[in-house]
């Protein structure tokens, strides 16, 4: 498993090295083999590795909610942060349609930091450049 520069830094940084938790993209398959990746994971140096699946979860239940509230609406996901910035950016007069539920990757960010607090950092860990930006900029 290659890792990028600053990968390999934070993971080398011994006051980071228990303090690191990985979020595990529901595509993983795509580019990781399981349960290998969970032991590459922790041999180096993640502390914690959770699914992102638990928080897709929990986005469900309130997209039910809001969907219940206005069952004619149409709405669109947010979860894809490609569709998002193409409607910003080519379609704004449907950005009212949007969600506004943060993606499943925020989602877990924050429980994280609620939970274990926020000296710990989280680590997307998928195949999907997009997350990857978005992560970025959150």
């Amino acid at each position: 498993m290659s890792l990028t520069p600053e990968l390999q830094q934070l993971i080398d940084n011994a006051l980071c090295k228990e303090k690191i938790i990985g979020l595990l993209a529901p595509s993983f398959p795509v580019d990781f083999a399981y349960p290998q990746i969970i032991l590459d994971l922790k041999k180096m140096g993640i502390a914690k590795i959770v699914e992102l699946t638990y928080a897709a979860k929990l986005i469900n239940m309130e997209y039910e909610k809001i969907l219940k509230e206005n069952p004619s609406k149409r709405y669109i996901c947010p979860n894809c942060p490609t569709i998002v910035k193409i409607i910003e950016f080519k379609y704004p007069e449907l950005k009212e349609n949007i969600i506004n539920v943060a993606s499943p990757m925020v989602v877990m960010d924050r429980f994280i930091k609620k939970q274990y607090g926020p000296e710990w950092k989280t680590l997307f860990i998928g195949p999907c450049l997009a997350k990857k930006m978005e992560a970025k900029e959150y």
